[in-house]
């Protein structure tokens, strides 16, 4: 079990922060399924639920006929799920003894399980299909489970969810044990416990989220690719190192804290970047530039030398031999897009940019055209840069080759493909020395790729991993099929893969809110994980520029933690 309290679960137990109903009947709330009302502990230790006379400590319900009826459980998180206990109706009122309140409990039950609220998949474990056992009635009744003569607790096996849902037939004898009242059935249930089994949880993680939330200056942007100043990436390493952020279109300006509306006078820069000291998510330690050389003009820190005719996105990037190594791509209007896509992307440039003992030294950069973007045919581009993994000593690989492996995509009708190429480090900036995977061996030719994963967002992360069901395992995390809701995540027992299926892991809910809103480019970063633990970010933004500037807390990064349980 796991040893650690999350946000919403306890040693060994999982709390459902929300739960709702289909039905409820005044006063029986769908709460007391799980705040613990009535739950009592023996000496023993084992929870006992009481049999209050009135059941205000239990949750029923009376709907028609014709009605769906259905209990929720929302966790707000993703966890691993092992047994499920269940307490059934245990009402007892000795003023109405011509009624079973038992009877009311419930009988014939499914179960659901989703991440998204929106894909849902029936559990049929052992005990399936599953027929729940009566409550006796009694003060401290124990937990009853399923009728199968040993009142065994539903098993879900570590499938990691975030929402449960129960449906019940809302007829006497299938739906309950043919509790009446008057003349219609009613349906009741005293508590439900959610035990942790092993697997995977996420989170979110709003110290990390709070990190972005601005009001004055720097008010928002996307990308968000950390990279540790000491070239060690790994979870622990920037304890003591500073990290640079490298953002994409940027907002500089002002929000009001009382409407959250933007200032008129706000502008969008091209790219922006942070710098954070250590390893924590301290506003205090966090310094945002823009600016040519970091100037603090209203420009961009990265101008490519042709000028106003393109401008820089910053990829993923590394410090290596004490320089801040940045792929970027060149970006130009193309006012034939859709509101929030009018660009269109016309190379990969490597820029250089030595560090000092306060970061970058900026008027000392280097731009270097690059051979990272080939265009193929019926457009589908091969663009270099979306990731980078240091899978060498000095960046504090678990079982060095001694590579730069540097990831890319290519665009494709049926879904973006993860591509892979390699160098050494120290030739970085020698092209002729890099090679490309081909699907049996490393090439010189970059049309030769081979994809080793389909579905991947354009910026995302590989990473090796130290723990867990990852022990000695290389994690690619992404967005689901390149935009959308989902984050996922997929394995490989190397830097090329292959790279199996995609797990989903977390469901984004901004776009839920409306205004236009979409959630892309999730990605990891291993330097400012915990130990046991991957942080992960993703974008948020909108279409709508008239959603921008009523709403200045659309446009940052949200961050969620992965960790294992054991």
């Amino acid at each position: 079990m796991c040893l650690k309290t999350k946000n919403n679960m306890k040693v060994g137990r999982v709390i459902a922060s929300k739960v709702t109903a289909s039905h409820t009947l005044y006063g029986f709330k769908a709460a007391n399924l799980c705040n613990g009302f009535g739950i009592n502990k023996t000496n023993q230790g084992f929870d006992v639920h009481d049999n209050h006379p009135k059941g205000a400590t239990m949750w029923c319900a009376q709907p028609a006929d014709d009605d769906k009826l259905w209990l929720q459980f929302d966790f707000e998180g993703v966890y691993p799920i092992g047994e499920v206990e269940v307490w059934n109706y245990n009402r007892y009122d000795p003023s109405t003894p011509g009624i079973s309140y038992t009877n009311q409990g419930l009988k014939n039950i499914r179960i659901f399980y989703s991440i998204d609220k929106l894909d849902w998949v029936e559990l049929k474990g052992p005990g399936y299909p599953y027929q729940l056992a009566k409550a006796n009635g009694t003060n401290g009744c124990m937990a009853t489970n399923l009728n199968d003569g040993n009142n065994t607790p539903i098993n879900f096996g570590g499938i990691s969810v975030r929402y449960v849902k129960i449906c019940i037939n809302p007829r006497p004898n299938d739906g309950n044990w043919g509790g009446i009242n008057g003349n219609e059935p009613v349906f009741g249930l005293s508590e439900v416990q959610f035990h942790l089994g092993k697997g995977i949880g996420v989170e979110p993680v709003d110290d990390w989220t709070n990190l972005f939330k601005r009001e004055s200056g720097w008010v928002g942007a996307d990308a968000g690719y950390s990279i540790p100043c000491s070239g060690v990436d790994r979870p622990g390493a920037s304890a003591q190192s500073n990290t640079i952020f490298l953002f994409g279109d940027t907002f500089i300006g002002e929000i009001d804290s009382m409407t959250g509306r933007r200032s008129d006078d706000t502008i969008m820069l091209n790219n922006t970047i942070g710098i954070l000291k250590g390893n924590k998510p301290d506003k205090y330690a966090m310094d945002f530039i823009w600016g040519k050389n970091g100037s603090s003009n209203l420009s961009s820190v990265f101008i490519p030398k042709e000028g106003n005719d393109y401008y820089y996105w910053p990829q993923d990037g590394a410090c290596i031999d004490n320089n801040l190594y940045v792929f970027a791509l060149k970006v130009r209007q193309d006012l034939t897009g859709p509101e929030g896509f009018q660009f269109a992307v016309d190379g990969v440039d490597l820029l250089s940019i030595p560090l000092g003992t306060r970061g970058p030294i900026f008027e000392r950069e280097k731009q270097m055209q690059t051979p990272l973007h080939f265009r193929g045919k019926e457009s589908d581009d091969i663009f270099f840069g979306g990731s980078i993994m240091l899978n060498t000593s000095e960046a504090g690989a678990p079982d060095p080759d001694g590579y730069a492996y540097i990831y890319g995509w290519r665009n494709n009708p049926i879904g973006r493909e993860l591509l892979v190429a390699r160098t050494v480090p120290e030739n970085i900036e020698n092209f002729e020395e890099w090679r490309f995977w081909d699907g049996a061996s490393w090439s010189s030719n970059i049309a030769a790729c081979k994809a080793i994963f389909s579905g991947v967002s354009c910026e995302f992360s590989v990473s090796p991993v130290y723990w867990g069901m990852f022990e000695n395992k290389f994690l690619l995390i992404c967005q689901k099929d390149g935009m959308g809701q989902t984050v996922v995540y997929s394995t490989g027992q190397t830097p090329i893969g292959p790279f199996g299926q995609a797990v989903p892991i977390y469901y984004c809910p901004e776009p839920d809110s409306g205004e236009s809103i979409y959630a892309y480019n999730a990605k990891a970063h291993p330097h400012l994980s915990k130990q046991g633990e991957l942080l992960i970010s993703y974008n948020v933004n909108s279409t709508s520029m008239e959603a921008h500037m009523n709403n200045g807390y659309i446009y940052r990064t949200r961050w969620i933690c992965l960790y294992s349980v054991k």
